[in-house]
Parts: C-alpha cells; structure tokens; sequence
C-alpha cells in the first residue's frame, strides 16, 4: 500500500511498476520505503529525487534507480532480482548515527553505469553493503562503489567487474571475499587504507594504490593475471604476496614476503624504489624488469630493495630509460638484500655482465 504521513509518501505494500519508469521531481517529492516492496520498474526523474529508504526496511525487487537512492543513518533495505544503479545510491551519513545497510538476498548483481558512495562515521556505526546471508556471491558489474565501510561478507564471495575504491581521506573500506576480476578495479586513493580480512584474489583485473594508500590483507595476495601498480604507497599481506602471473610496479613498500612468477618493475614506467620488507622470491618463469635513467640509485635508475633474503632464478631485464644512454663499464646495483641464494638464469634487455657481491651489480658491456 502507499499511505501519506503528513507530507510523506510511505511505500508499505507492494507497488508493482510492471516494468514502467516512475519519475520523481520537486512536484512528487521523494517516497520512502517503509518496510514495502518496490518491484520490477525505474526509478527516475532530476536528481536529489527518488526513494528513500527508512528503519523500517523494505525490498527492491529487479530495480533500476536512474536518479536516487537515498540510504540515510539507521535505514536498510534488502535487495532481490538484482538492483541497477544507473544514478546515485548514498549510503549512511557522516554526521549521523545507526547501522544502515544495503542487504543482497542470494546469488544477486550490483549493476549500472553510476556510483554507491558509503559514507564513513567517526562513532564506528557500521555502513554495510553486503550479502544477506552466508554462502551467497555478489557480483559488482559497472558500478562504481567508493568510499569508507564495509563491501561483502566474510562468509561469501565478493565478485568484483567493475570499480571499488576507498577514497574517504584516512578511513577504510573494507572487502570480505574479494575477487577481482578482469573487467574489475581495485584502488586505493586519498591517503586511505583498502583491506580484505581475508585473502586478497586479483584474477586478471587491475590494483592500484596511489601516495600514502594501502592495501591490507589479513591472510595473502595473490595474482594470477592482470596489473598492481604502486604509486607510493604500501601493499602489505599477512601471508605471502604471490604473483603468479601478471605485473607488479611501481614505487613504494611492499610489508611481508614477496613471490614472483610474472613480472615485476620497481618504478614502473619511470626510475623509483619499491622495498620489500621481507623475502623475495623469483621463481624461473618471473622477470625483473630494471629501468635506467641516469646514475643515482632509486631515483635515476631503479632498484629493488629487498629487507631479507633474495632468492633468484628467471630473468633480469636491463633497459634504457630515453633519452639516458648508458656507456660500457657504467655500474649499477639494481637490487640489495640482506642475503642471497642463487643467480638469474637469463640477462636480457642491454648487453651486460651480472654479478652479486653484496647487490646485485649491473655493469654494461
């Protein structure tokens, strides 16, 4: 039923939109849903218009919302049939208390072309956006979902497509049961922290942290396709960082025990450092790709700078970084270590001897 409270539109039925589009402006006003069901339609019209959702609750069955959703503190609703986001779902406010979740009741899509933005409190209450209940996936497809809370369930999968970022300067976003996929973003931006209390799973998508971000994960991370780019910030596991395939590069820290079997770049596309805290490990199909730009180490040329021991194998790639051009018998120590055991099985890139006394020394021939 629709009933009016005052100069409110409460939604305590079901209203049935039998695939229609209801268009919400200044002159209708927002309705809210107040423990109803809302099914298979769009909700559009301008901006700032739309549902509302209350501490009531309520269900949105197979919905699109082209304008607003409007989750305030303390609201919930749960979601069947799948829900598009082609506008703005806002959930829980800065300013305000209560728990405000957005439940997904079984195997169920986050789709769309727009943005969920989860909004941070200070007082801990929680902003969840997650299964309903153990065992169910969620797939995030086209969306972007950003900001600081909780996205998933530690007790389901995570399945990412689209984009999720932490982007609320020195808060958290937190992913339960992450995979992220080809089509799929994860990234770290504003100086915030995004982390998995479980494993970290990027499955052929992209990671990036920016300066001053982190990713965190409670047990390990691990690639098996795909890119991590670090750009000044930290990736830190738990448990072993294990790229399997793929990239890693950048500059910035890596916190715990690194393994390679893709290819991996401090400073990516330009000279830097990435140290590793603990041990690192190139296994005989991982690549270390060494840029050099000039004669200072960690700023003109790269290095790796790994806090225990190196243990190598695969293949170092040594090139130029234009318009540098390195002269024979130019030296550089591309990697430091604590320790180290065993050698790269292959030199390629400029012509060059490799020996390890004490760095790994590059000198060109």
């Amino acid at each position: 039923s629709v009933s009016r409270s005052g100069g409110s539109i409460l939604l305590e039925g079901t209203f049935d939109m039998k695939g229609q589009q209801f268009d919400f402006d200044v002159t209708t006003g927002s309705w809210s849903l107040f423990g109803g069901t809302v099914s298979g339609g769009t909700i559009g019209g301008d901006p700032g218009f739309g549902l509302v959702t209350t501490s009531s609750g309520g269900t949105l069955d197979n919905m699109t919302i082209a304008t607003t959703l409007e989750m305030p503190s303390g609201s919930s609703a749960t979601v069947t049939g799948g829900l598009t986001v082609d506008g703005l779902v806002t959930l829980g406010e800065v300013a305000t208390t209560g728990h405000t979740n957005l439940f997904f009741n079984g195997d169920q899509t986050l789709s769309g072309s727009g943005e969920v933005v989860i909004a941070y409190h200070p007082g801990g209450w929680q902003r969840d956006l997650r299964q309903l209940s153990g065992g169910q996936t969620l797939t995030i497809s086209g969306v972007t979902v950003r900001g600081a809370g909780t996205v998933g369930s530690s007790s389901g999968t995570l399945i990412n497509e689209s984009t999720i970022r932490s982007d609320q300067s020195g808060q958290t976003l937190v992913v339960r049961g992450i995979q992220n996929n080809p089509t799929g973003s994860l990234e770290a931006t504003n100086g915030t922290t995004l982390r998995s209390n479980e494993s970290c799973q990027n499955l052929g998508g992209t990671v990036s942290l920016d300066s001053t971000s982190t990713l965190l994960c409670s047990s390990t991370f691990v690639q098996t396709g795909g890119s991590t780019t670090i750009s000044g910030g930290t990736l830190q596991a738990a448990g072993l960082i294990d790229i399997q395939a793929g990239s890693l590069s950048g500059t910035g820290s890596i916190t715990g025990d690194l393994q390679n079997a893709g290819s991996l770049s401090p400073g990516g596309n330009d000279a830097g450092l990435l140290s590793v805290s603990g041990d690192y490990t190139q296994l005989s199909g991982g690549t270390l790709a060494i840029g050099l730009g000039g004669y200072l180490a960690g700023t003109e040329y790269d290095q790796l700078a790994v806090g225990g021991q190196a243990s190598l194998a695969g293949t170092i790639d040594v090139a130029a970084i234009s318009p540098f051009v390195p002269l024979a018998a130019d030296a550089f120590d591309v990697v430091t270590y604590g320790s180290v055991t065993g050698t790269f099985d292959t030199e390629t890139g400029l012509p060059a001897t490799i020996t390890y006394p004490g760095t790994v020394h590059v000198v060109i021939d």
